[in-house]
Order: C-alpha cells, then structure tokens, then sequence
C-alpha cells in the first residue's frame, strides 16, 4: 500500500500543509484542523506537491518528522500544522486497525444525499468551476475565460512510475533532479521552467 506525503499550497494565501494520505493526494484536501478552516474560508485553490511515497508507517514517521523540523512546520506562520506529520493523522497510534464491527458499519449503503454528494466529488468540473492544467499543476477556476495560455481542460491524474517511487525532488538553484535523499549544496524542491 502506497502513503504519500505531500505539501498542499493555498494558491491564493500562500498558506502551506504537511500532510500524508493512502488516497489520491491531488484529490484529498487533508484534514488538519487550522488546514481545514482555511480552506472554508479561502476556498479550495490548492497546489499539491508529493515529496515521496512511502511503504511502510515508520517510513512516512521517518519523513513526515524530517520534513516537519526542516520546515519548522509547527511554529512557522507559513504552515497550517499544529503538530509535526507523524503519520498518525493526529487522532491514533500509527497502524490503528479497526474492528470487524467498525468496518461491517462503513461498509453499510450510504444515504441518498451521500451518494449524491460522492457523485458530485468525482465530476472532473470543481465545485464552483473546471479544472485545468499545465502538465504540472493543476488548478479549479472558476471563470473559465481565466485559463491561462497553455493550460488545458481537465486533472492530473498521472500515476508515479516506479522509477520514481521512494525519490524526493531536490535543486541547487539551476537544475532539479530526483534522488533518495538529500544532497550537500542542495535544496528541496523542484525548479519548474515555464514557458
């Protein structure tokens, strides 16, 4: 089972999060409390990075700890997370396994309006907009006489191929390349050249 870790970046704010997840992270809006507040009062327009796939939960700890002290994400006006990615979700211990009783009541039919609401989320139109992207980000807009030059209709839904798996993206300022683990001269992140 692959857990990715990722930062999600409030396209208008600026705001950032840490967070990991086992579903599709350029769908999952995370679930932090200040994170989520945010996005109910700035809306949805987020870009998400993955920083790595990971294997195990003492993988995603490892990471998730590594990137929220090289970050300071808990002390930082930047980020949204009120306590380091341990890859706990905040609420249990790590590897929590729910009972039988607990996975025969989510497997229950949804009502009506669940249903109809979990339609809504899978429509490739956002909310309030279309999505578009530019083979690198993707973003929902709500006019769409706003795309930028370049962009085109619809999501990333690209998945990582296994050459990429376990590597984290790092640059020295002029080029990007993706490795395993952190370079001396080096920086995280990617250099994304635009047109």
């Amino acid at each position: 089972m692959s857990i990715y870790l990722y930062v999600k970046t409030h396209n208008q704010t600026g705001l950032k999060y840490l967070g990991k997840t086992i579903r599709d992270p350029f769908k999952y809006k995370g679930s932090g409390v200040r994170w989520s507040s945010h996005l109910k009062k700035y809306g949805n327009d987020v870009s998400t990075e993955i920083l790595i796939e990971c294997q195990t939960n003492d993988e995603v700890r490892l990471w998730g700890l590594y990137y929220s002290n090289l970050w300071d994400v808990v002390n930082s006006n930047h980020w949204a997370n009120l306590k380091p990615e341990e890859g706990d979700g905040g609420g249990g211990p790590i590897g929590h396994k729910h009972s039988d009783e607990a996975k025969r009541k989510m497997r229950r039919p949804k009502s009506p309006a669940a249903i109809a609401n979990m339609r809504k989320s899978n429509n490739p139109r956002g909310k309030d907009g279309v999505w578009v992207n530019d083979g690198i980000v993707e973003r929902c807009i709500k006019d769409i006489s706003t795309v930028p030059v370049g962009w085109k209709m619809g999501r990333l839904l690209k998945p990582i191929p296994p050459s990429q798996k376990n590597k984290i993206w790092i640059n020295n300022g002029v080029t990007s390349k993706m490795v395993f683990k952190l370079e001396e001269g080096w920086e995280l992140g990617r250099i994304y050249k635009r047109k």
